[in-house]
């Protein structure tokens, strides 16, 4: 899914964006606020809030980012580095989204499902 995103997003902008990762981290972590702080009984459930909300987040950027870019008439080398920003800035804000649910709710994202230390113990 992650490679069709990133294949559709050079199709129609021409431009190689980093922040698809971004988008689709963004989306697991709405997914899994939901499935978590709303009790959902099965996590496959909250998935299309996933779907959702990254191709919302996506969007979101198009429009304020690159679209803005674009019409200045911005090279591709300045487009990409405007998107490698906004990935920057997007891993700081899932960083901060997943400190304060831990802090706020006493809940850690990480909590339900498989741990790295419980797939590959040492």
């Amino acid at each position: 899914m992650m490679c069709v995103g990133v294949t559709v997003t050079y199709l129609t902008t021409k431009v190689p964006n980093f922040a698809v990762g971004d988008f689709v981290t963004t989306g697991i972590y709405a997914s899994a606020t939901a499935y978590i702080l709303w009790n959902i009984k099965n996590p496959y459930l909250a998935t299309p809030i996933g779907f959702i909300f990254g191709g919302l987040v996506a969007v979101v950027m198009y429009l304020t980012v690159l679209r803005p870019l674009i019409r200045r008439g911005s090279s591709l080398v300045m487009l990409m580095i405007a998107t490698l920003a906004v990935d920057i800035i997007f891993t700081g804000v899932d960083l901060l989204f997943i400190e304060d649910t831990t802090s706020l709710y006493g809940v850690e994202l990480t909590h339900k499902g498989f741990n790295l230390y419980t797939l590959f113990p040492l």
